[in-house]
């Protein structure tokens, strides 16, 4: 009988480190994914941002032709 408790005891124990293992696994699958959408946030807010910009870029190399300078010639002397 003690051989047998002894096993049962063995096996509980390796179901119990198991399931902390899967339980682990889970939670670092939800970081990842977690990580994973955040990430995708940023891209999009960082191409927003690059986007909005490029037309300010744009807008401002615009007036400054209408203006009737060269974009970029701010204090040159050529």
């Amino acid at each position: 009988m003690r051989a047998a408790d002894d096993e049962l005891a063995h096996v509980r124990e390796t179901v119990a480190a198991a399931e902390e293992r899967l339980r682990a696994a889970h939670e670092d699958r939800d970081r990842v994914e977690r990580n994973r959408r955040e990430a995708e946030e940023r891209d999009r807010t960082a191409a927003h941002t690059v986007a909005e910009a490029e037309r300010e870029a744009r807008a401002s190399t615009r007036k400054v032709v209408r203006m009737g300078g060269r974009a970029g010639s701010w204090g040159s002397s050529d």
